[in-house]
Formats: C-alpha cells, structure tokens, sequence
C-alpha cells in the first residue's frame, strides 16, 4: 500500500491503531462491569502428575489433530490470493 499511495498506508496504519485502543477500552470496561471472580469458585486438590504420551502415541495424536482441523483450514487457504 505504501507503494501505491503513502495516504492510504497511514490511513491503515491510523485505523489498526485506532481498532486495537478501542478493543483495549472495550475490554478493560467488561471487565469492570463483568469481574472474574477467582474468589468464588472453589479450588479442587492438585491433580495427580498426568504421564506423557510415548512417541508413537503423540504422533497419532498430531495426526488426528491435523486431519480434524484441515477439512476447515483447507478452504480459506485455497481462496486467500498469494
């Protein structure tokens, strides 16, 4: 954008700027009319220590994860221009 028109970049640049403040504002407000409440809710006992995955099992578990997310992903990526 900056090649084409110096106007349009800053104008860009300007809104990225303005829609991040006022996602900061937005979220700063909804935490203030919505609190997290940590104090309310009870604390469970410290799970046991979980036992990790041997290679083969996290191989498979990588695969199911991919073939799970890829049907969604594959579309977006075939329409987004290079």
């Amino acid at each position: 954008m900056g090649l084409e028109s110096f106007a349009l970049a800053t104008a860009v640049a300007g809104g990225l700027l303005l829609s991040a403040s006022l996602a900061l504002i937005f979220v700063w407000i909804a935490y203030g009319l919505i609190p997290d409440r940590v104090g309310t809710t009870q604390v469970s006992a410290p799970k046991k220590e979980q036992s990790t995955l041997s290679s083969h099992e996290q191989i498979r578990s990588a695969a199911i994860s991919t073939l799970v997310v890829l049907p969604v992903l594959l579309p977006y990526l075939h329409s987004s221009p290079i």
